[in-house]
């Protein structure tokens, strides 16, 4: 639990005790810094109780909830801490998309519904928000109410929100306007690489393989680094013909990326979307061995997985 203090009437105490906290939390950093997990989970929660205002201690105490599967403790130390951060954007972002993450839609249209009205806000995190709260009530099919926070909040004039737009035309049946709307955004937004990844995995549905791949590979030459092409092009090569080429993409996908999360759990979405269930079974087995947050949504989509593929 976050220990806060009146200033004014606990100046003396609030020294002594944020003093002790950093020095806990330096001792934490210091033992994560040398690999002592054992002397870190010692004194990050004490050291993050009494330093509600550093971010880095709140993000560590997390974190380590999270490996731990203590989810909600984790969300409730990063929600505490959102009150200290209200000019602090990297505190709210990394609540946002651990939100995302685990799919927790609901806290993100609550955390949107606290704190917008908060004029002490920053500009920016106030965007972050708008554009959050519009796109968590996408994820849980709230399309009108997305579509007139879109329309409210104008949040067409960035590329993320210009994207949703074009997300919901797509979703409601309006597929060739929806592509046609991205390929304005495309031009709009040139450099905005995501709009391309939605635009490669549209064309893929469609059938489109070709073009689909012209933008995989403009996404790759943009950034080398950015996993999801990569995973998204084991789709363009499908049937039985081309196994061992999926294997062999597979194989180099892990061999790179096998220790981010978010690389991970879309390539075993992948694995549902193909009904590979080996392969789901297998990155929930790395998910538990890395210690990843989010190995609940690993579980959830290997068992989705084997239910889809009639097994037991």
């Amino acid at each position: 639990k976050i220990i806060d203090y009146n200033p004014a009437k606990d100046h003396g105490k609030v020294a002594h005790l944020n003093h002790k906290g950093e020095y806990f939390v330096s001792v934490a950093k210091a033992a994560l810094d040398r690999g002592d997990f054992a002397e870190f989970a010692k004194y990050i929660g004490t050291g993050a109780s009494l330093t509600p205002r550093n971010a880095e201690a709140q993000k560590l105490c997390s974190d380590l909830y999270f490996a731990f599967g203590r989810s909600i403790d984790a969300f409730l130390i990063l929600e505490n801490s959102l009150d200290f951060g209200l000019n602090e954007p990297e505190i709210f972002r990394n609540y946002l998309t651990r939100c995302f993450m685990l799919d927790q839609d609901t806290r993100i249209i609550n955390c949107a519904k606290k704190y917008l009205p908060n004029k002490n806000l920053s500009p920016v995190i106030r965007e972050d928000l708008k554009l959050a709260e519009a796109q968590a009530n996408f994820f849980r099919g709230n399309y009108n109410e997305a579509s007139k926070l879109i329309r409210d909040y104008t949040l067409e004039t960035n590329p993320e929100g210009f994207l949703l737009r074009c997300q919901l035309m797509y979703e409601l049946g309006e597929k060739p306007e929806a592509i046609k709307l991205l390929n304005s955004a495309i031009k709009t937004y040139p450099n905005a690489m995501r709009l391309q990844e939605i635009k490669a995995r549209w064309l893929k549905d469609m059938g489109n393989f070709k073009e689909s791949r012209d933008c995989l590979d403009l996404i790759i030459i943009n950034n080398p680094e950015n996993f999801s092409p990569y995973i998204q092009s084991l789709h363009l090569i499908p049937g039985p013909e081309n196994k061992e080429k999926r294997e062999a993409e597979i194989e180099n996908i892990i061999k790179k990326y096998g220790k981010k999360e978010q690389a991970m759990l879309e390539l075993s979405q992948y694995g549902n979307d193909v009904n590979d269930s080996k392969l789901t079974a297998r990155l929930l087995t790395l998910a538990e061995q890395n210690r990843f947050p989010s190995r609940t949504k690993f579980s959830l989509t290997h068992a989705e997985c084997l239910i889809n593929s009639n097994r037991p």
